[in-house]
């Protein structure tokens, strides 16, 4: 029966340097998300597929009246987000809010496929808290490889596809992950699901929106076609990279390739963390990544921290797939 990971004794003794009003009330809580005027722990690990429970703390009772609500579901979505890459399927959470002071209970709720993830409570009416906007999950969905070194020759499920499924086999996954018809385009032989939008390009001066998430899957012009190459961006409130670091981890086993820096100040200057597994399929990188000086590898993710949110961007490749079924000209570069 697998297990969360537990919080790194690095960031553990890190944590307990912060304000006591700040720091988790016992050794058996596992801090996920840390803000100005807000905490997120997990009160005690379950088994993958449990309720999960967690307390969020506030200095800020606000945040749990109806007029906070939208963040108040940001919240909740981002915690859902790390806890859906450390195991295949996000786990329902059960919520408890405390403000002020610790052991100051002030909200009691909960989220799940229940509620379509919207956050309940019997503080709040469900007509109200279905009116609420949601932000989305950051979650990669499906079955997984959780805790096992990667594994080339292993298929990595992502937002409910994988590789060397057929076009029928990824329309059906990707409907059911995402509650939406994916569209296909005929033109460039991709598969488009979406929640909230595609347009992960800050460029425009807009950029994502917190649950935004995007699933672009290319196949092959075969008879059946089959799925070579996908790449899955999502967003979520704040800097959330060290822990999408510690659960992608958890779920594709240590990488071969980790990097941080910052972007070119062309593209902004801002930070990122880039980690890549399997084989290497292509010297060095392309497009906005060329400023990163290592190869291309079969999975790969990359997360930007901007504008007061992450993008997370993941990558998966299958060189068979392609080699078999396509001719280099005809394929699609994600």
């Amino acid at each position: 029966m697998q297990n969360r990971l537990t919080i790194p004794a690095v960031a553990a003794a890190c944590l307990a340097a912060t304000a006591a009003a700040w720091s988790p009330a016992a050794a058996a809580e596992r801090l996920l998300v840390q803000d100005r005027d807000l905490l997120v722990v997990v009160d005690k690990e379950t088994a993958c597929g449990d309720p999960v429970p967690i307390t969020i703390r506030s200095s800020d009772s606000s945040l749990f009246k109806e007029s906070s609500a939208t963040r108040l579901q940001h919240t909740v979505d981002g915690v859902r987000a790390i806890l859906g890459f450390e195991c295949a399927r996000t786990p329902k959470l059960e919520i408890t809010g405390e403000a002020g002071s610790q052991d100051n209970v002030v909200f009691r709720g909960a989220a799940g496929d229940a509620t379509q993830w919207m956050v309940e409570s019997s503080e709040r009416p469900s007509a109200q808290a279905a009116a609420v906007t949601s932000s989305g999950p950051l979650s990669m969905g499906g079955a997984g490889t959780e805790g096992a070194a990667f594994s080339p020759a292993a298929r990595q499920v992502v937002a409910g596809v994988s590789t060397g499924m057929t076009l029928e086999q990824a329309r059906k996954a990707a409907a059911a992950e995402f509650g939406t018809t994916p569209q296909f385009r005929d033109g460039r032989n991709i598969l488009v699901a979406a929640e909230g939008g595609c347009d992960f390009d800050f460029a425009n001066g807009t950029g994502p929106q917190p649950g935004w998430r995007c699933l672009e899957a290319a196949f092959t012009k075969s008879d059946p076609q089959l799925l070579y190459a996908l790449g899955l961006s999502q967003a979520v409130d704040l800097d959330q990279r060290d822990s999408i670091v510690d659960s992608l981890t958890e779920r594709f086993g240590a990488p071969e390739q980790s990097l941080r820096g910052q972007e070119p100040a062309d593209q902004g200057g801002s930070p990122y963390v880039f980690l890549s597994w399997g084989s290497v399929i292509a010297d060095g990188h392309a497009g906005r990544l060329a400023h990163l000086n290592t190869p291309r590898r079969t999975l790969e993710a990359y997360a930007l921290a901007r504008d007061g949110i992450t993008v997370l961007t993941i990558w998966q490749q299958d060189p068979g797939v392609m080699q078999e079924a396509e001719e280099p000209e005809h394929r699609v570069k994600l």
